[in-house]
């Protein structure tokens, strides 16, 4: 035989917990931490998110401050064929072939994306101009 038990009062009905909700609600623009250097408050204190400019990025490793874990570091950087290494490859097949594969052994003629070495984070792109 099995007893049931009586249902316990709704959320919405029982006053404790109807005086901790009120207590506790904070409006979302407050209750979220938020990165000072990103937002700007109005007069009224609304609060508007601006990005912060992309920093600027070489060919090379480069020292910044990471915009997703804020750690300053030299970044880690990895080489990828992109549009400038495809043209002139192309353009090298139809004016000299036996040369066309020289811009894949060139830096100068890849993008260089940029990760941090402290979370991993892609921090943004270098693309390169045609060689």
């Amino acid at each position: 035989m099995t007893s049931k038990v009586p249902p316990s009062t709704p959320p919405a009905t029982n006053p404790e917990y109807s005086i901790a909700v009120s207590q506790a609600s904070v409006p979302i623009a407050h209750a979220v931490p938020v990165n000072e250097s990103f937002t700007n408050a109005n007069a009224a204190g609304e609060i508007h998110c601006h990005p912060k400019p992309p920093p600027q990025l070489s060919g090379r490793p480069t020292l910044l401050e990471c915009p997703f874990c804020h750690h300053t570091m030299v970044t880690r950087t990895r080489d990828r064929i992109g549009a400038c290494t495809v043209g002139t490859m192309f353009a090298l097949f139809l004016f000299c072939c036996p040369f066309f594969w020289i811009p894949l052994c060139c830096r100068n003629c890849k993008n260089t994306l940029h990760y941090c070495t402290n979370c991993g984070a892609e921090i943004g792109e270098k693309t390169e101009s045609c060689c």
